[in-house]
């Protein structure tokens, strides 16, 4: 009996191995120059160990494809096309987009609302909502945030030149970190959280759970690329609960004072409030009344935490390639 029941392992085991690497030689057989994949984690090795950031990574899987106008890459064992080429580029973002919108991102609004967001879903929801969004991104309404980011730069300036006088040596990533999340604070979710003058700030705190490193999520992130059915069977992380339940109740506080004060700022959240009292619904999609608004509106303001991680690591690369 033991004997049959290593041999039934053993066969699964083999099963499960040949399963994951079937699609290894997916690029090579069709002559598209790719980054080698590492067993179970694709292309992706360094990334989900942390043994290289974001940036440092796709900047390795752009170099896999020199001379090429693309380069394919495994997701745990999916096959993905990244495109190089500027030219295609272009196409793919004006008129062929109609296309190429979706982005292929398992996520489970009931166990994580604030993952509903312009970068994840999909079809007419998406359209509905971008069409919304898209009058606040206009170039002038850009601009008028500058004042808000300049006075996270004078603190930031108030921070370092003391140290700077005194020839200290500083941990500059630390400090982008915090200006960082002023700059998101004041122009995305309209309150001073005061990063700079105290690291400990709740709203860094709250903010740092997004970044912080986990070898369980990471993989658990690949293997959803793979298998994305498996979101709906996944527990509801209890962190993922208090980072929703802080923000959401920072923009319904801040929405509410507002109007009840009515206080204008030049910041995102005031370019949405508009939209969401007009209470207009497109199609079928009611997306921007009273709940769902403060919901979209946490989603697409903690969308620039993701520019956090790599606005920094670009910054201190641009940097360490100068010295």
């Amino acid at each position: 009996m033991l004997v049959e029941i290593i041999i039934f392992i053993g066969v699964v085991v083999n099963v499960c191995i040949l399963y994951l690497r079937s699609n290894y030689g997916y690029w090579t057989k069709r002559g598209v120059k790719f980054a080698k994949p590492s067993f179970v984690f694709g292309s992706f090795l360094d990334l989900i160990l942390y043994r290289k950031s974001r940036v440092e990574v796709y900047q390795d899987i752009y170099r896999a494809g020199a001379g090429s106008p693309y380069v394919g890459v495994i997701q745990t064992r999916e096959p993905a096309l990244y495109v190089r080429d500027p030219e295609i580029i272009r196409l793919i973002l004006t008129k062929d987009f109609s296309y190429f919108h979706d982005r292929g991102m398992s996520v489970d609004e009931k166990k994580n609302p604030l993952a509903g967001s312009l970068f994840t879903i999909e079809g007419p929801r998406w359209r509905a909502l971008r069409t919304k969004m898209t009058p606040t991104f206009t170039s002038g309404k850009m601009k008028s945030m500058l004042p808000l980011m300049e006075e996270c730069a004078q603190e930031m300036l108030v921070l370092l030149e003391p140290l700077a006088d005194r020839r200290e040596v500083v941990e500059m990533r630390d400090i982008l970190g915090r200006f960082t999340m002023d700059v998101i604070g004041t122009c995305a979710f309209g309150v001073q959280c005061n990063s700079l003058r105290n690291p400990d700030a709740e709203f860094r705190e709250k903010a740092s759970l997004l970044f912080k490193p986990s070898l369980v999520r990471s993989v658990t992130q690949l293997f959803l690329l793979t298998f994305p059915g498996l979101i709906k069977h996944l527990p509801p992380s209890p962190v993922i609960k208090e980072i929703t339940d802080f923000f959401t109740g920072v923009v319904r506080e801040t929405i509410k004072y507002r109007e009840a004060n009515n206080v204008q700022r030049n910041d995102f959240l005031n370019l949405l409030i508009p939209i969401k009292n007009k209470g207009t619904i497109v199609g079928d999609v009611e997306e921007l009344k009273n709940d769902a608004f403060v919901k979209n509106t946490a989603n697409m303001s903690i969308g620039d935490f993701g520019a956090y991680e790599t606005f920094i690591n670009v910054f201190l690369m641009g940097v360490t390639s100068r010295t």
